[in-house]
């Protein structure tokens, strides 16, 4: 879940049991809401952690941490994600390659395109 509250953005995850419904991990990241995709990538970083899956490389976090993706190229990804989950793949592949034009350090777009056929 997510609260942006004037210009601050909080992002809570929480990993469950499915069987259970047991809450097994909660965290939480928050921070400038222009700052959504460094949010992102701190939170998965953690997540990964805490249910004791095999990390990243550390060049590859520390890559990720270095860029300075904007909110709106998160935004545009976001929603053709959301796009694609949705069956729109046409759509979807448009906006990744809005993506992989306007923001060549994007690298996720650039993958989400090829995945998606584009």
């Amino acid at each position: 879940s997510f609260v942006d509250s004037f210009g601050r953005f909080r992002i809570d995850a929480r990993i469950i049991d499915v069987e259970t419904g047991e809450v097994i991990q909660s965290r939480a990241v928050e921070d400038e809401r222009q700052k959504l995709y460094g949010l992102l990538v701190e939170l998965a970083s953690v997540v990964i952690e805490d249910v004791n899956l095999e990390p990243l490389p550390s060049g590859v976090i520390e890559a990720r941490r270095s860029r300075d993706i904007p909110l709106e190229a998160v935004t545009i990804y976001a929603t053709a994600q959301a796009l694609e989950d949705g069956g729109d793949q046409e759509q979807a592949v448009e906006l990744y390659q809005q993506l992989v034009s306007r923001f060549p350090d994007m690298v996720e777009a650039k993958e989400a395109l090829d995945n998606a056929g584009g």
